[in-house]
């Protein structure tokens, strides 16, 4: 085996152990010896100069340095796997880890449902999900591909959209007699109101309509996720706007109706998001062609 090809192994070896914080569940993983993994990460020791991990009997933990080489080395092998692959022609078989971030609502309802799928096209690809509300930063987080609403506005990312989701007004069925008497968008003064509170400016969110119109009731109740929003509609505390697709089981079970359907805003656009890099991860690739497809036809 070449100098390079015994390196790529070596970091390769060395990445799992990282993540297991264990010889052992690193060999476990790669169908390895225990004594194989610990010589292969010597070996990548001895040829750096440097110590990658400190041992004792309980624990493993990462250096510094090996905290500095080994938070790139999976995009490393994925890269050199892409290469691989782009040289050979060899595109057939995809494998290794891929990190995914989406909002939470969105990943629970949107996302999640579909991995079993994705996984059925792909079993050889290890899937972590994180579903979290906050900014991912793509170039200093652990995250292959994120989901991503409305304008992104960073030009080191490459983004596609994959999906359109028009908001929609909502109320439940006890509250239907307001449906006979909202027929403007003025008309919803003096109504109940749920509002979606933004945890990142604390303000409730304008509701949008048709034509860059909006409306901020003077008064509503609040929540932080847009799940409680649309269950505090279902409970009867009044009018919000929701995403389509977290409200369409309820409009379909007839547990809230929509408000205003000819005042939609135009389709909020998510796109999926990733590192500009020459070489794409074939996992990301197929990820987000698979998403593609599964939305878009």
């Amino acid at each position: 085996m070449s100098r390079i090809g015994q390196n790529l192994d070596a970091l390769h070896v060395a990445t799992r152990v990282a993540e297991q914080r264990s010889f052992a569940g690193a060999a476990h993983l790669l169908g390895l010896s225990a004594s194989a993994v610990s010589k292969s990460v010597a070996r990548l020791e001895r040829q750096l100069g440097l110590k990658l991990f400190q041992r004792t009997t309980r624990s493993v933990r990462l250096t510094p340095a090996g905290e500095q080489l080994l938070s790139k080395s999976n995009q490393l092998l994925a890269e050199f796997d892409a290469l691989l692959a782009e040289v050979s022609g060899d595109a057939a078989h995809v494998r290794g880890p891929l990190r995914i971030s989406a909002p939470v609502t969105f990943g629970r309802r949107m996302i999640a449902p579909l991995i079993g799928c994705f996984l059925q096209a792909f079993p050889d690809i290890d899937v972590e999900l994180d579903f979290t509300d906050r900014y991912v930063d793509l170039a200093a987080e652990p995250v292959d591909v994120a989901i991503r609403s409305g304008h992104l506005g960073d030009s080191s990312l490459v983004s596609r959209p994959v999906f359109r989701d028009p908001l929609v007004l909502v109320a439940s069925r006890k509250h239907a007699i307001a449906q006979r008497q909202i027929d403007t968008i003025e008309a919803l003064r003096g109504h109940k109101a749920v509002a979606f509170r933004n945890s990142r400016t604390g303000r409730n969110e304008p509701w949008r309509f048709a034509g860059n119109a909006s409306f901020r009731p003077a008064r509503a109740v609040a929540a932080s996720d847009v799940e409680s929003v649309l269950g505090l509609v279902i409970d009867g505390l009044g009018v919000a706007q929701v995403p389509l697709y977290l409200a369409r089981p309820s409009l379909e079970q007839g547990r809230v109706i929509e408000i205003l359907a000819g005042q939609r805003p135009e389709p909020i656009v998510y796109s999926t998001v990733y590192l500009d890099r020459r070489l794409l991860a074939r996992t990301v690739r197929a990820f987000v062609d698979f998403l593609a497809e599964a939305w878009t036809g």
